[in-house]
């Protein structure tokens, strides 16, 4: 297929040999994204790091379509739901500012635009002063060349 979402529509034509032709209808739809991982990141583990220093971990994704991508990495916050619910009972003690979530972990490039045929190595970079062990959420979002809705990678 051409890219996932895109449906292609063709037809079979089975000629037997002293008998009629079969015409048979063919749909597929392409689902999932282009963008592959070669490393498994559902969960990324730095292992064990003393305190003063930096954990770090690489990888990389291809784009295999022909569409260019626009990749976004986000900070899933835990507390998301009650902040919202906080907020929208009123209960909002930011004077309409928003929140600076400090993260362990960050991830660089943070924003990137893969073009077709191309791979972009992603660092995962954690630092902690207190001992512990850290655990947080991020995803990939992609924006794809002529769509305006992003997709979960």
């Amino acid at each position: 297929l051409d890219d996932f979402n895109v449906t292609i529509k063709d037809r079979l034509m089975i000629v037997i040999e002293d008998g009629k032709i079969i015409d048979i209808p063919l749909v597929a739809t392409g689902v999932g994204s282009t963008i592959q991982c070669k490393e498994n990141i559902e969960t990324v583990d730095m292992g064990h790091v003393f305190t003063v220093d930096k954990a770090r971990q690489r990888f990389e994704f291809q784009n295999r379509g022909r569409r260019q991508h626009q990749l976004m990495w986000h900070y899933v916050d835990p507390h998301a739901e009650e902040k919202k619910k906080e907020k929208d009972k009123g209960n909002n003690n930011s004077n309409a500012e928003e929140e600076v979530i400090h993260t362990t972990f960050n991830i660089k490039p943070e924003k990137v635009i893969l073009k077709p045929n191309m791979a972009i190595q992603f660092q995962v970079d954690g630092k902690c002063g207190k001992p512990g062990v850290k655990a947080e959420q991020w995803k990939c979002m992609a924006l794809v060349q002529g769509s305006n809705k992003p997709i979960e990678i």
